[in-house]
Order: structure tokens, then sequence, then C-alpha cells
């Protein structure tokens, strides 16, 4: 049985990209190294480490919002459903 892996498109929507896949592209594109951006966002860089891995699939809101202050933005989110 084939375990769920990350589609082999290169960019796949912003709307279905993981917290980590955009953590790790947005670090990368302002010349961050892991360490640099847990320093600037005053989180470890175990926890920007594992949120890049997808060991941590979503972060605290307390954290998501240090790193995204840090890096300028954040990822697009899909919307709740309202049936």
């Amino acid at each position: 049985m084939k375990k769920n892996t990350p589609s082999h498109n290169p960019m796949p929507p912003a709307r279905h990209t993981p917290f980590g896949t955009w953590l790790r592209r947005a670090r990368i594109d302002a010349g961050m190294t892991q360490q640099h951006l847990a320093d600037a966002s005053g989180v470890t860089q175990t926890t920007v480490s594992n949120l890049e891995q997808g060991a941590t699939t979503w972060p605290q809101r307390r954290t998501r919002t240090r790193l995204e202050a840090v890096l300028g933005t954040g990822p697009a989110r899909p919307r709740k459903r309202r049936d």
C-alpha cells in the first residue's frame, strides 16, 4: 500500500500547500537558514525543522504568527466548508 506522499508537481496550488512546504520555500526565498529564522522569530531551530519536515503539521497560532511576521506573509489556507 502506498503512503500518502506529496505530489510530484513542484508547485502545487497555494491552497493545497502544506504549512511546512510553504515555510521552507519562504525561508529559502528570504535567504535565511533555519537557525536565522528561529532566532528572528523566537522559536527553536528544532521547531522550524519539524515543521518543514512535516513532523509537526501545523504550528500553534503564536508560532505561526511569529514565523509569518518574520517572513512577511503566510500560506493560503483552505477555507472551512459551510454546509
